[in-house]
């Protein structure tokens, strides 16, 4: 298991990574809805979650993250943006403080590769998202790439996080090629 150190966080925000994965073109890949209430699932500094508030004007997310660093910079970043629909919530490495089937979708964007129980946590989501909702999953492909990320040991084929997700509930109905190095999976629970 690979763990990104906190100390990095500004990297999260850099103009590379605006490039490399536009969180517009990436959102519009998901089937939000203005009134949805999302999770933003290991959300760091917001990359993510500020774009979703931006789209859900009826709706909110939760920006969960276990760095309370990294929840002091979502705070900072959404009240200079004037966004009042992210509410933070500091998480645990296998428990996320919110109510079961409270959550109308969940974006776990590039830390599946951080969970130590991925099985477990999966099981989590599956619980936190209500019956009919949906998961995307955002990873990095296993193969050498210029830009960094975590060593390939700890990278996740799309395959295996799709066995993955079939064991704990969920159906894979879209795969998307983000860029070179990176893939999204979008899931809905299975009924």
């Amino acid at each position: 298991m690979h763990r990104f150190n906190p100390d990095n966080r500004h990297r999260l925000l850099s103009e590379q990574r605006y490039a490399l994965l536009p969180p517009d073109r990436v959102l519009d890949l998901l089937p939000l809805r203005p009134e949805m209430t999302v999770g933003d699932i290991g959300c760091g500094p917001g990359f993510f979650t500020l774009p979703l508030a931006e789209r859900l004007t009826a709706g909110r997310v939760f920006a969960a993250d276990i760095e309370p660093v990294m929840l002091q910079m979502v705070g900072e970043r959404a009240g200079a943006a004037g966004l009042t629909n992210i509410q933070t919530i500091l998480t645990e490495e296998a428990a996320i403080p919110l109510d079961a089937a409270s959550l109308d979708a969940a974006l776990l964007a590039l830390v599946y590769h951080e969970v130590g129980d991925r099985i477990g946590y999966l099981s989590l989501l599956a619980r936190l998202v209500r019956p009919g909702g949906w998961l995307a999953l955002i990873e990095w492909e296993r193969r050498e790439n210029p830009i960094g990320g975590p060593p390939l040991a700890a990278r996740i084929p799309p395959a295996e996080a799709t066995t993955e997700l079939a064991t704990t509930g969920w159906r894979v109905t879209a795969q998307h090629p983000l860029n070179d190095w990176m893939y999204m999976l979008v899931a809905e629970q299975i009924p």
